[in-house]
């Protein structure tokens, strides 16, 4: 993550700022994925592929070790931005995935609803672009795309 913050960090300044928050959701979400980053190779599978269990109760989609991915194979990324092929939308994602035929996207929210559609102050949807940009930057390769939103809000 350091070496994520250190770089000419053309980004959102307010993610500079709250880097070392514990009630920054970038924060966490780079801590952990930066963590499994460097993870050795067989512990690296086995991490993601228990997050990707725990998010979908034990019967997940995506699972490294039933592709025959190996950790060598797999690369996280922490903030890095993507651009769509033929929207030439772009986006920074909290932290994604890339292995053979598998791009993942994580986005983490702290305290925020996610809504079906942007309020007026807001004219872009976030998580739509994210999306649009996930889907759409996979277009004319055969990888599949995964988008995990991992929403933390305080109990009703």
């Amino acid at each position: 993550m350091r070496s994520f913050l250190k770089q000419d960090y053309k980004g959102m300044q307010h993610k500079i700022a709250n880097a070392f928050s514990s009630n920054s959701e970038d924060a966490l979400t780079w801590s952990c994925f930066d963590t499994l980053a460097h993870f050795p190779c067989l512990d690296k599978v086995i991490a993601l592929d228990e997050l990707l269990e725990d998010a979908y109760q034990g019967k997940s989609p995506l699972l490294f070790r039933d592709r025959g991915i190996g950790s060598d194979d797999i690369n996280i990324h922490i903030g890095k931005t993507y651009k769509g092929n033929l929207t030439k939308e772009s986006t920074e994602v909290d932290a994604s995935i890339e292995a053979p035929g598998v791009l993942v996207f994580v986005e983490a929210k702290l305290y925020s609803s996610v809504s079906p559609a942007a309020p007026p102050e807001k004219p872009h949807d976030q998580i739509a672009r994210k999306l649009r940009v996930g889907l759409d930057s996979r277009i004319g390769s055969n990888q599949e795309f995964y988008f995990y939103s991992w929403t933390l809000r305080p109990p009703i």
